[in-house]
């Protein structure tokens, strides 16, 4: 993986876009190259454009905290204190990160994140963020959602971001750090920077899944046991009630269904008897329809006959009919006939006038020599799509045109007169195109002529205030130079008062927090142990507090235990007393014992009228209260053991977590004093208190910690000062830039402005000569158009002559119009001539009274020649029609005499059919106006009077059959009649009784059922249990191994590995950057380092031992090493290393910076970030990120 270009615009203190290019340029062939800039400048913006544009996430914005900054809640930009978009620079509309990267497939690849707002508006709602990647070499673009297109990024990278974070962005201050830190320190370290913080959540997963599973043996013991089931005896008495039980429901069910039998004959007899009687009442109805239907019968007979003569009756009726559609016919073809007449009339006075007014603009066409022209009419296409049209049809579907054509001809009267006067223009009219052109090239010659007058007018002045500017640039060239002496001056002086530098202040507030941070430390170990101490109190007092209750608890359950065994001994001897009361008292005594609603149980009635009847009821009664008070006080004894067995279980798991929990607070006690001396020894204080939760030791590191803060305050002054000192001094080199950039740009102003004065002299020079050659062509243009414009004219004064000798050719149809001006009017006054030299007013004018006269002769001729073609095709249209008129007239008089013929054979065949239908009526007796009532009814009406009749005879015939059916059913039921009828009155009775029998039957199952299902869920439970004591094995020994309360006992482990494989491939490192050391963990000590010098025959040296520029070497090798462990199988070929030069002499810095250019013959290339103003001097290649005031910086690539 390599990091090929990053850009980015609008981001935090960057305004505007900016590029760093690590392929091209400066930095192209550069192994170290450097980001420098003062404190706040944005050289932590760059690397945040660089993990947003990868992986939509910063560095600086990794915890997910819901503070949201603003100005309020209605401010538009208010934002998440960990929202992304904040890097968006405040009063921009849009923002954006791009990086270009090549994959280990040196595929490249192109991540763009880019954050707009609302409508574009600088105050606008910032809008979700969008996240792009494209391919450099085809384009394509991978991935669609946002996620996706992370996750594209993701697989082409080959990284995650802690391992990108781990990878390439080195924080070698934090292996400095690492190297001088105490075990517990390194371990907290060494998490953060490698990410092994799983083994501390796997340590105190598997803590707290041993601790889960013993509270589930616990939870499952209790509940196996809790599951109650009978004791042998009561399950005996069990199972024989349910014997006697199940015997009484047989016996029952018996008797029940011989009931229900009876029951069911008996109904099914009255079903019969009644089923028997409706059929008789059938029949009894069905005869008498069949009686009532004699006046059907005689209708149908009289109706047999009246349809004989239905078909002399209905040849009458059609007759009739004829008759009436042939004086409808005659009528129709009469009025067709004077309407073709009269159509006929109406087309003869249009010809006429077509014609009349036709011959005028027929001769003026020919006159003036313009083409006839062919125009089809409406009628010639109707005829021709629907064939010849006849009559009044004909006349209406012509109408239109021709009124039109007559229309037009009339307005055209005037152009056809026109046309006919000026008929020797049309030679000019035909070239006028040519000529128009030329008076657009004679206009276009002047224009440009006078364009390039205007031209070398406006750059003579251009010139003169070039030079001008020139003059006052020479004067800001000089004031330039003065000021960048002054600015060079200005920080050489704040150079040399320079005093603590700010790295010294820093590493003085670092030791201030340093210290601070250590006695915080020391404060919090004595909060712990007054917490561990009053937890130990505290769980001593519950302990005590237990011990006397259960000593209460004892002596309740002995005393509990007496009383209950004493009314056992008493209920049995009471039982015995009831039983032989019972024995004696017999059934009669039974009896009162009964209890309404509920079953008796040896008849199982729920009434009992005898129950008031017995003779030892008072003595019985008396015995069995006091059994209910033995057998109550039995219980609430077993009830009360219960509840002290309950709380014995509870105190015995109370006192198991105190115990382990009052372990716990001894353990975190003791650990507590030690780091407590720990903690003393390391901020170097004499041990005057030694118990850490004495009140004497609060005292002692509040007075600390006061001590420290005080310190700290006065180490931030410091730092304060030295960074106004630094920064005054920075503010004064950025002004030497600033007046260096303004002299470059005056230099450069002065260049440009005499390039743009020779640039203007030659223009001026070409256009002169350009305006000679345009003005000869003007002068030939003007000459060519006043040739025509004489032409013209004398055609148009040789037309004025004698107008009137067209006049004659109007003949009548001029006499029809009325007109608004004479027929010889002329556009008007024509312009005056000069052939010598047209001036562009003149060529205006004539080309203007030119062109109105060609567009006033093309308008008339087409209107002139319109209406003649117009008028033809009416004339035309009219003579076909007048044709197909009198055809038409001549039709309508054949279809009269053919209707007039037709309608007297229809009066006589009407005569026939009526006088041969009055003979059958006479010869069959019917009256005319009966006949006609019959024949009027629809002929369905004899077979409906059938079937009605036919229905009554069926209906008696099955009446008979239903009746003999029903009769021969009771008959055979009463065959099968039952031996006995008593019990059939009585099923309810019997059936409450089986119900009771059934309800105590079910009971006595239900019991057994229950206890047979308690036996099988405490077996599984137990059986569950013994496997879940199996399976917690594995969490018992998982929690022994490796589980801790604070995860610390796995973690330990897993960071020695951890720091074994560091170590190894940081070792590889230092044989190339200083071969002399090697690293190795102190024997017996999981994270504790040694140096190995081989310098000095494998002497073993401290970590501390090592100066500034070793220590910087040794971490550096960790820091790559780290970078090599978290990439796994990813190359990564760039890496950023932020600070940890500030503290290096030159010697030393020139060394580092030797090493780290040696990485690029490993195909690295490295960026070192820092503050430090010396770098840039010892690098070649950098990137310098300058502040511009208000906020603003830039990015500069030298």
């Amino acid at each position: 993986m390599k990091i090929l270009a990053i850009r980015g615009c609008n981001l935090a203190s960057l305004a505007g876009e900016f590029e760093i290019d690590l392929v091209q340029g400066a930095l192209g062939g550069a192994g170290v190259f450097a980001i420098v800039g003062n404190t706040g400048a944005g050289k932590s913006t760059l690397l945040d454009a660089l993990c947003v544009a990868l992986f939509d996430r910063t560095p600086r914005l990794t915890n997910h905290s819901r503070v949201v900054v603003g100005r309020g809640e209605e401010d538009p930009g208010a934002l998440g204190a960990q929202d992304v978009r904040t890097l968006l620079r405040r009063g921009a509309s849009h923002g954006w990160a791009e990086v270009d990267f090549e994959s280990g497939d040196a595929t490249r690849y192109r991540a763009r994140w880019s954050v707009r707002r609302a409508r574009g508006q600088y105050d606008g709602t910032i809008q979700p963020q969008q996240v792009t990647l494209t391919t450099l070499d085809g384009g394509e673009r991978l991935g669609g959602t946002k996620t996706e297109t992370l996750e594209q990024i993701h697989r082409r990278l080959g990284l995650t971001f802690d391992q990108f974070r781990r990878s390439a962005l080195l924080a070698q201050g934090e292996f400095a750090t690492f190297l001088r830190a105490d075990g517990k320190d390194r371990s907290e370290l060494l998490e953060r920077m490698t990410g092994t913080s799983i083994y501390t959540r796997l340590s105190m997963q598997a803590h707290l899944r041993a601790s889960l599973a013993e509270q589930r043996l616990a939870t499952g013991r209790t509940a196996a046991f809790a599951i109650p089931v009978l004791d042998d005896p009561a399950r005996a008495a069990a199972e024989s009630d349910r014997a006697l039980a199940e015997l009484a429901r047989t016996a029952a069910r018996s008797r029940h269904a011989g009931a229900e039998a009876a029951a069911r004959w008996v109904a099914e007899r009255t079903a019969r008897t009644h089923a028997l009687d409706t059929a008789e009442r059938m029949l009894g109805d069905a005869l008498c329809g069949a009686e009532a239907a004699a006046v059907d019968r005689a209708e149908l007979g009289l109706r047999r006959r009246a349809e004989a003569l239905r078909g002399p009756w209905e040849e009458a009726q059609r007759r009739d009919r004829e008759l009436a559609m042939s004086h409808a016919d005659v009528q129709a073809a009469e009025q067709s006939a004077s309407v073709s007449a009269s159509a006929q009339r109406v087309l003869a006075e249009r010809q006429d006038l077509a014609e009349e007014i036709h011959a005028p603009i027929r001769t003026a066409r020919i006159a003036a020599g313009i083409v006839e022209r062919t125009v089809e009419s409406s009628a010639s296409r109707a005829r021709a799509t629907r064939g010849p049209a006849r009559g009044v049809d004909s006349v209406n579907s012509s109408g239109a045109d021709i009124d039109a054509a007559v229309a037009l001809g009339r307005a055209t009267l005037d152009d056809a007169v026109w046309i006919s006067v000026r008929a020797a223009l049309a030679p000019e009219i035909t070239g006028w195109n040519d000529l128009d052109a030329k008076f657009a090239q004679h206009a276009a010659a002047a224009d440009a002529i006078a364009a390039l007058d205007r031209a070398q007018k406006e750059q003579t002045t251009a010139r003169a205030k070039l030079a001008h500017t020139r003059n006052g640039l020479v004067t800001e060239h000089q004031a330039a130079i003065a000021k960048h002496g002054d600015a060079q001056r200005k920080a050489d002086a704040f150079q040399k008062k320079r005093g603590l530098t700010l790295d010294a202040a820093g590493k003085h507030e670092a030791a201030a927090r340093t210290r601070l941070v250590e006695v915080e430390r020391l404060v919090a170990i004595g909060a712990a142990a007054r917490t561990a101490s009053a937890a130990r109190d505290a769980i001593d007092r519950r302990r005590a507090e237990i011990a006397e209750c259960t000593a209460r608890d004892a002596i309740e359950r002995a005393s509990t235990e007496t009383a209950r065994a004493t009314a056992v001994a008493v209920r049995a001897e009471r039982e015995h007393s009831l039983a032989e009361l019972r024995k004696a008292a017999g059934y009669k005594h039974a009896r009162t014992e009964l209890v309404d609603g509920e079953p008796c149980p040896l008849c199982g009635a729920e009434e009992h009228p005898w129950r008031d009847r017995g003779g030892f009821d008072d003595a019985i009664a008396a015995a069995k209260a006091r059994l209910d008070e033995s057998t109550c006080t039995i219980d609430g004894a077993t009830a009360m053991l219960a509840s002290l067995d309950a709380r014995s279980q509870h105190h015995a798991r109370e006192l198991s977590t105190l115990a382990t929990s009052h372990s716990t607070v001894l353990a975190d006690g003791a650990t507590a004093a030690v780091r407590w001396a720990q903690q003393l020894t390391v901020l170097g204080e004499l041990s005057l208190v030694g118990d850490p939760d004495a009140p004497a030791a609060e005292a002692y590191a509040s007075e600390l910690h006061a001590a420290s803060r005080s310190k700290l305050d006065e180490a931030k002054a410091a730092r304060s000062q030295a960074e106004a000192a630094t920064k005054a001094a920075a503010d004064a080199q950025a002004d030497v830039q600033l007046r260096q950039a303004e002299l470059d740009a005056t230099v450069v102003r002065l260049a440009d402005v005499d390039r743009k004065l020779a640039e203007l002299d030659g223009a001026i020079e070409r256009r002169a000569g350009e305006r000679t050659s345009r003005a000869d062509r003007h002068a030939e243009l003007g000459a060519e158009l006043g040739n025509a414009l004489l032409r013209w004219r004398t055609a148009v004064e040789v037309e004025r002559a004698d107008p009137r000798a067209v006049a004659p050719t109007l003949g009548r149809a001029q006499g029809r119009t009325t007109r608004t001006r004479g027929p010889l009017a002329v556009a008007n006054e024509t312009p005056s001539i000069d052939r010598e030299a047209m001036s562009p007013a003149a060529a205006a004018s004539a080309h203007a009274w030119m062109s109105e006269l060609a567009v006033t002769w093309r308008t008339r001729a087409e209107r002139v020649a319109h209406a003649d073609s117009a008028l033809a095709a009416a004339s035309a249209a009219l003579d076909v029609e007048a044709r197909a008129a009198e055809t038409a007239v001549a039709e309508h008089a054949a279809r009269c005499v053919d209707a007039t013929r037709r309608r007297a054979d229809a009066i006589a065949a009407l005569a026939t059919a009526a006088a041969a239908f009055e003979h059958a009526r006479t010869h069959a007796g019917f009256d005319a106006e009966e006949l006609r009532r019959l024949l009027s009814a629809e002929p369905s009406r004899v077979e409906e009077l059938i079937e009605r009749i036919g229905q009554l005879e069926r209906a008696v015939e099955l009446a008979h059959a239903v009746v003999a059916e029903r009769g021969r059913l009771v008959a055979e039921h009463a065959v099968v009649q039952p031996k006995s009828l008593e019990d059939a009155a009585e099923v309810s009775v019997l059936a409450a009784a089986l119900a009771t029998t059934e309800q105590h039957a079910a009971r006595a199952a239900a019991v057994i059922a229950a206890d047979d299902d308690a036996r099988v869920r405490r077996a599984a439970a137990l059986e569950l249990l013994a496997r879940a004591e199996a399976s917690a094995d594995i969490d018992r020994v998982l929690g022994e191994v490796i589980g801790s309360h604070d995860g610390k006992k796995f973690r330990s482990f897993a960071q020695s590995l951890t720091l074994d494989g560091l170590l190894e491939v940081a070792n590889g490192h230092l044989e190339e950057l200083a071969p002399r050391y090697q690293l190795e963990r102190v024997p017996n000590h999981d994270l504790e380092l040694q140096v190995i010098d081989r310098d000095l025959g494998e002497e073993v040296r401290s970590v501390q031992s090592l100066s500034g520029g070793e220590s910087f070497l040794v971490s550096l090798a960790l820091a790559l090493g780290l970078s090599s462990m978290s990439a796994h199988d990813v190359r990564v070929r760039t890496l950023l290393i932020d600070e940890g030069f500030g503290t290096l002499d030159p010697a030393t810095l020139d060394t580092a910076l030797h090493v780290l250019d040696k990485l690029q013959a490993h195909g690295r290339q490295v960026g070192v970030i820092s503050h430090v103003p010396q770098l840039k001097e010892r690098v070649f290649a950098h990137v310098n990120v300058v502040q511009r005031g208000g906020g603003r910086s830039e990015v500069i690539v030298a």
